[in-house]
């Protein structure tokens, strides 16, 4: 609730509060990131996926239908 109190009045209303704020603005400008500094993936992530087919399968068609 909100009270508005001023000197000839008194006024009391319901207020709704957005709870999903914007960040502020940086007041400072971003640095960027340094390439010698990166940390680089596994080589388990690197030498590519594994797709396990007969598993997606299963889970496909159940979506599907």
């Amino acid at each position: 609730m909100v009270f508005q109190i001023t000197k000839k009045d008194i006024q009391v209303r319901m207020a709704e509060i957005n709870e999903d704020v914007w960040p502020l603005p940086y007041v400072t400008p971003k640095l960027p990131g340094y390439l010698s500094e990166r940390i680089g993936f596994i080589e388990f992530l690197t030498n590519g996926r594994v797709v396990f087919k007969e598993v997606l399968k299963e889970i496909y068609e159940n979506t599907n239908e």
